[in-house]
């Protein structure tokens, strides 16, 4: 018997409301976008040095979250403990789960290259279960984190290996948008042992009901159109709310006062080409003047999440987007094992993962350290930099080196809608060379300073 349904709502190629209140989700859109929509069951052997499990977290409600851990690499001694990601996906509070194949891609590649530990959790998704639904559970898993940690609840795999003073908290798109609240109300809490090291919001969905002049301007891609972020919101959103909600607006009218907030350092990923790119560096803004500790990566000529697509996709199409979707997966790598490492970071990270000019070269030696003399800030129309006479040699020829690869490609420091005042911006010029900034940036970020604090600090 044909079925009398009819759709009050639809969402692109993702997602249909029914008049019976019913939602189908199923991906109706070009193959390769289907493909990064399929489930990938969990298995508890290795596969390409990552096992994956599901486990029930909550059986009242049925809370559940994909567990990724690494085989043990001869980099990280099998007696050492590992940092431990919480992870919060995206979707507009509507679509995804931590089960697509584009998550699980990205995070096993993650775990493995890192030697790091992923919980990622499965949200409940609107219109059945509009804001706050994903908030509580993500409240909720990290809960279970914190009792699994004093022992009060047992997870094999998280007892064995997952050390609880480097748990970062880390969500795509309205995904980031978690990482803000819990790491706001962690802050609020006694979290004993579990130390929050730091949080990364990626392209996170940061709105405001008075929408931004990128997202009237920038053009629409398959993957992110208007009507797709209006209509997300207006079924996450509780009845009545706008897109000023504390959730989707952390810097609004209607949030807490960030100055008030007790937050991790964090950091915040930006696509140039995101709708939402202006709003999401307003937020960047507001965490600076309330003398929080944030930094920005900014992809040039990127769209969002472009980082979770799998490579297969864009070989046909662009091969200027072929690594962009590798680059924030091998820098996070190289940043978490430098959380735990007492080397400094290598000239050869620069050398090694693509090319810079020399401008955003000059800059990435200074701030990695490595001996340079801070002397003026490096603007547009003055690109000479000072040093000392004790380093001009070895910094000529790292210089030299590096201006050899320039005609490759290479990435800048700072662009036009960027904040002058964010000294450790890194903005990628061409997604192709994109993992030179996003590495240079994170291992910065990781290292030990001893006179300032950055982005996830050592433990």
């Amino acid at each position: 018997m044909a079925s009398n349904k009819k759709i009050v709502e639809h969402v692109s190629n993702w997602l249909r409301v029914y008049d019976d209140g019913t939602v189908d989700r199923t991906c109706t859109g070009p193959s390769p976008v289907q493909l990064l929509a399929n489930s990938v069951p969990p298995h508890d052997k290795f596969i390409e040095g990552v096992a994956v499990r599901d486990v029930v977290i909550d059986p009242s409600n049925g809370l559940t979250v994909r567990i990724y851990v690494p085989e043990r690499d001869n980099i990280v001694s099998g007696k050492e403990k590992l940092p431990l990601l919480l992870h919060f996906h995206g979707g507009g509070f509507c679509i995804t789960q931590p089960d697509w194949y584009m998550y699980y891609q990205f995070y096993t590649r993650l775990v493995h290259s890192a030697q790091a530990v992923c919980v990622s959790v499965y949200l409940r998704l609107a219109p059945e279960h509009r804001l706050p639904a994903a908030c509580e559970d993500a409240y909720a898993a990290f809960l279970w984190l914190c009792s699994v940690a004093r022992g009060e609840l047992s997870e094999l795999w998280l007892n064995n290996l997952a050390d609880f003073q480097r748990v970062f908290l880390i969500g795509d798109s309205t995904g980031g948008n978690l990482v803000h609240y819990l790491a706001a109300r962690a802050g609020d809490m006694n979290t004993e042992p579990v130390r929050l090291a730091g949080g990364i919001a990626i392209h996170p969905g940061f709105l405001r009901a008075e929408l931004s002049k990128s997202f009237h301007e920038l053009p629409e891609t398959p993957l992110l159109t208007r009507d797709m972020v209006n209509k997300f919101m207006s079924l996450a959103l509780p009845d009545g709310a706008t897109k000023d909600f504390p959730i989707t607006c952390p810097m609004g009218p209607l949030a807490p006062p960030l100055d008030d907030l007790k937050l991790p350092p964090m950091l915040v990923a930006v696509a140039e080409m995101d709708l939402i790119r202006d709003s999401v560096l307003e937020y960047c803004e507001a965490m600076k003047e309330a003398g929080k500790e944030v930094e920005i990566l900014s992809l040039l000529s990127t769209s969002s999440l472009l980082f979770l697509h799998n490579s297969n996709f864009y070989r046909k199409r662009s091969r200027v987007k072929l690594k962009s979707h590798k680059a924030l997966s091998l820098s996070l790598s190289l940043s978490l094992r430098a959380s735990s490492a007492s080397s400094e970071p290598s000239v050869a990270t620069l050398l090694d993962y693509g090319a810079g000019n020399v401008r955003s070269v000059r800059n990435a030696i200074r701030h990695l350290g490595f001996d340079i003399k801070d002397a003026t800030h490096i603007s547009s129309t003055d690109e000479r930099e000072e040093i000392s006479k004790a380093d001009s040699n070895k910094f000529d020829i790292i210089i030299n080196q590096l201006d050899s690869l320039h005609q490759q490609g290479g990435f800048l420091t700072m662009a036009s809608y960027c904040p002058s005042h964010y000294t450790r911006t890194w903005c990628v010029a061409n997604p192709m060379f994109s993992s030179s900034a996003l590495i240079a940036n994170l291992n910065y970020a990781f290292k030990n300073q001893k006179k300032k604090k950055t982005f996830l600090p050592m433990a």
